[in-house]
């Protein structure tokens, strides 16, 4: 094999530095965790588009929403990742609604990270300028503020984030290892999608 490539991850004794205590809220977000041994802790499987369930994913809570037209393209993935480790990758949350949008940008604001992520940064700026409106306010009205935001740009279709759209999903690093992420970031990549790490909050972003 070729010299390993770095994804500029952090590292703690071969294992991501991830926080283990998560507001309940980020299980709704749009994330994805793993399980050893091909098991996932108590979630379900995502059904495919032929309406069979997929071999190579599941999803951690039957309300998260993945559009028909990824399933064949997360699934890929989940087996060629499952292949190469041993894991069965967890889907934690698909598509977001505004507020669901909101949400997730929210605790990305919260957590320091500037959203230099997002390519838009007009709409960027409008979502932004909410939070900072708003951010002495209680989390439920802040959240209510942004969501409106980015439901305003949805009515114009603008969109901030391939999520809103049917077109990406996150990967918690959760009990992954460094290794296991860079292949799976090259393994995402081999199927033709755009696959990044994010640190605020960590997750790999993928989206095609």
């Amino acid at each position: 094999m070729g010299r390993e490539r770095s994804f500029g991850l952090g590292r703690s004794d071969g294992f991501f530095q991830v926080e283990h205590k998560f507001n309940h809220n980020h299980d709704r977000l749009g994330r994805f965790t793993f399980s050893e041994g091909g098991e996932s802790g108590g979630g379900s499987a995502g059904a495919s588009s032929n309406g069979q369930h997929p071999r190579h994913y599941k999803t951690q809570t039957s309300h998260l929403v993945i559009p028909p037209k990824l399933h064949d393209r997360i699934d890929a993935i989940g087996r060629d990742f499952q292949k190469s480790t041993g894991k069965t990758m967890v889907v934690s949350s698909g598509t977001r609604s505004a507020e669901r949008q909101a949400d997730a940008m929210y605790w990305k604001f919260h957590g320091g990270a500037s959203g230099s992520d997002y390519t838009n940064r007009e709409a960027l700026k409008e979502i932004r300028d909410a939070y900072d409106l708003n951010n002495r306010k209680p989390r439920t009205e802040v959240i209510a503020a942004m969501a409106n935001v980015i439901q305003r740009q949805k009515d114009n279709n603008v969109y901030v984030s391939k999520h809103m759209i049917d077109g990406a999903f996150d990967i918690s690093p959760k009990y992954i290892n460094h290794q296991d992420m860079e292949k799976l970031i090259l393994i995402a990549r081999r199927h033709g999608a755009k696959a990044t790490y994010e640190p605020q909050p960590k997750h790999v972003h993928i989206q095609f």
